[in-house]
C-alpha cells in the first residue's frame, strides 16, 4: 500500500468515517413517521370490521360510478365525432343508468345509517 493511501485511510479512521460505514450517524432504516408533528391519528395499518352489506354497497357504487362515467363521457364522443349513434347512444344510456343506480345506492346507505342512529323515526317500528 502506498504512503498516500495509508494517509487517507488513517484520516478516515480519525474522522470516524471508515470504508465499512461511511455515515455512522445515519439510522439503519428510515422511519417516515418521524417526519412532522405527532398527530395521534392512526397510521392506517389496523384492520376494520365492516358489515357485509356496507362492503358490497361500497364496491358496487365504485364499479357503477366508473361504468357511468365512462358511458356518459365516451358515448357522446362516439356519437358526435364518429357518427356511431347506436353505440354512442347506448353507451350514454348505460352510463346514465349506472350513475342513477350509484346515486340510489348512496341514498339507501344514508337512509339506513339514519335509521340505525335514530330508531324512533323508523316507521317499521310502530
Amino acid at each position: 500500500m502506498s504512503d498516500k493511501r495509508r494517509k487517507v485511510k488513517s484520516r478516515l479512521k480519525q474522522s470516524g468515517e471508515d470504508g465499512a460505514n461511511p455515515w455512522p450517524d445515519e439510522p439503519a432504516e428510515f422511519d417516515p413517521h418521524s417526519l412532522g408533528p405527532a398527530t395521534g391519528l392512526s397510521t392506517g395499518d389496523e384492520d376494520y370490521d365492516v358489515d357485509d352489506e356496507t362492503f358490497r354497497s361500497f364496491y358496487a357504487a365504485v364499479v357503477l360510478a366508473n361504468i357511468g362515467l365512462f358511458g356518459v363521457t365516451v358515448g357522446p364522443m362516439l356519437w358526435f365525432f364518429r357518427g356511431e349513434t347506436l353505440i354512442g347512444g347506448g353507451l350514454f344510456v348505460v352510463g346514465a343508468v349506472a350513475i342513477a343506480r350509484t346515486y340510489r345506492i348512496q341514498q339507501r346507505y344514508k337512509q339506513r345509517r339514519k335509521n340505525e342512529s335514530d330508531p324512533s323515526d323508523d316507521p317499521s317500528n310502530t
